[in-house]
């Protein structure tokens, strides 16, 4: 399966973009297409969320 990961800043973002498309990917799992939407801001530290963004998901990407 396919996966796309969108990274975004909390996890209300997480949930509403969750819920807004949900259909979409509904869709796009019966079609072997996996979307994900992860936080970014967990830790409540931006300088640590901006961290992650820039070193720690990057290589998430681009390792799996």
């Amino acid at each position: 399966m396919n996966q796309l990961i969108v990274y975004v800043e909390g996890e209300s973002d997480k949930l509403a973009l969750t819920t807004l498309l949900k259909p979409l990917i509904d869709k796009k799992n019966l079609e072997g297409i996996a979307i994900e939407f992860a936080s970014v801001g967990q830790s409540g530290n931006m300088s640590n969320n901006k961290r992650a963004l820039l070193v720690k998901y990057p290589k998430k990407a681009y390792g799996s």
